[in-house]
Parts: structure tokens; C-alpha cells; sequence
């Protein structure tokens, strides 16, 4: 807020006032960010989408030597948690997939939007810097996944470190009421979401570019 408050690019002088109270800034911002976002969105997408793949089969048996071993579990939970882990290991890269594309999306196209608006980052520049951000967000998601999990299990596994002896427990008709209500609820869950998703991406990615306008000629930045 303090660059764009600071900024030259809007101020009256400037070649680039024309059309609207802010030179076009608004327009150019959702411009910039259409053409530059994809790229960096499709590298953090694919290459955090990869990794949950590759590295799928030691999460497998993670997951499993963690659940089986480890004593916060008490018997309930411990079988529920292994009956669960296989649809929820399938399920991981998908999530991973749609998680990193919403995240980065949401992270690339605002950060590149606004940029026009800071002096320190050229008018059109930026692209180079979100492909370097890209790039070490999927160098970090790759070496926590395939090197840096290993450590972080083995503080959990068997007895982990600074345990207190809590026992995680849930009494059996409890767990049959959960598992239950879960089977009913997740699919018709799902379905639903998914339709809702389909339904307001548009017009939510619409109203976003719509309140991003006005707000960047309501703010006033060149006082």
C-alpha cells in the first residue's frame, strides 16, 4: 500500500493518464496478470502435482508405519485411520493438483495485477521474478516431500518425542455414527462442491476483475 501510495505512475502528470482517474493502471494490471500469471500458475500446478505422485509410494508406507506404530492412536482409531488412509492417499495428488492451481492463481494473478502500481517493479516487468517464486515453491514442496517427511515422521512413529501420554480414542458406537454419517454426507459433499465450484468460478473471477477496478480508482492513490 505505502509504494502504490507512492507512486508516480499515477499521478497527473504522467503519459499514462489517460481514459481513467488512474492512467489505465486498473486495466493494464488485469492485462499483465492475464499474460504472465498462466505460466508460473502451470509450473507450481505440474510441478507440485509431480512430486505428490513420485513420491506417493513412500507416503504410503509413511502413512501406514506412522498409523500402525505410533501409540497416540488408541485401537478405534487406529483401524478407522487404516481403512481411511487408502482413499485418502489416492486422493492426495488430486488435491494437491487443485489446491496448488487455486493457490497459485489467486497468489500470482493479484501480486502481478497490483505490481503496476509500485514504482520498484517495472511496467510490464515482474514475469521473471513469479517464474523465480514458482521455482522455489516447487524446490521446496519437492525437498520437504522427498527428504525433509522422513525426519518429521520419525518425531511421530512409536512413541514421539515430548509425548505427555495422551491417547487419542473414540468409543466404538461413536466411531460407527462417524463412519456412517461420513459415507452418506462425502459423496452427496462432493458432488455438491464440485457444481458449486463449476457454478461461481466465473462469475466470481468476474466480480474479483470488477472490484479490483473499482477499488483501484475509488483509492485516489495519487494524493
Amino acid at each position: 500500500e505505502g509504494a502504490m501510495a507512492r507512486s508516480t505512475r499515477v499521478h497527473q502528470d504522467s503519459p499514462l493518464w489517460i481514459c481513467c482517474c488512474c492512467g489505465c493502471l486498473p486495466f493494464l494490471g488485469l492485462l499483465k496478470a492475464l499474460v504472465y500469471s498462466p505460466l508460473p500458475i502451470l509450473i507450481i500446478t505440474l510441478g507440485n502435482t509431480f512430486t505428490a505422485l513420485v513420491c506417493l509410494p513412500h507416503d504410503v508406507w509413511l502413512s501406514y508405519d506412522v498409523a500402525w506404530s505410533t501409540v497416540t492412536l488408541g485401537a478405534n482409531v487406529r483401524w478407522l485411520t487404516l481403512l481411511l488412509l487408502p482413499f485418502c492417499l489416492l486422493a492426495w495428488p488430486m488435491w494437491v493438483f487443485l489446491g496448488s492451481f487455486i493457490a497459485s492463481t489467486g497468489w500470482f494473478f493479484g501480486t502481478l495485477a497490483v505490481s503496476v502500481f509500485d514504482d520498484d517493479v517495472l511496467l510490464f516487468g515482474g514475469f521473471h521474478r513469479a517464474l523465480k517464486q514458482a521455482r522455489t515453491h516447487v524446490a521446496d514442496f519437492w525437498d520437504f516431500n522427498y527428504n525433509s517427511v522422513f525426519s518429521h515422521v520419525a518425531d511421530i512413529r512409536d512413541i514421539p518425542v515430548g509425548w505427555t501420554g495422551f491417547i487419542f480414542e473414540i468409543r466404538f458406537v461413536r466411531l460407527l455414527t462417524f463412519v456412517a454419517v461420513s459415507l452418506y454426507a462425502s459423496p452427496a459433499a462432493v458432488v455438491g462442491a464440485s457444481i458449486l465450484v463449476a457454478v461461481k468460478a466465473v462469475p466470481v473471477l468476474v466480480r474479483v476483475c470488477f472490484d479490483y477496478w473499482k477499488e483501484a480508482k475509488e483509492a485516489q492513490f495519487w494524493y
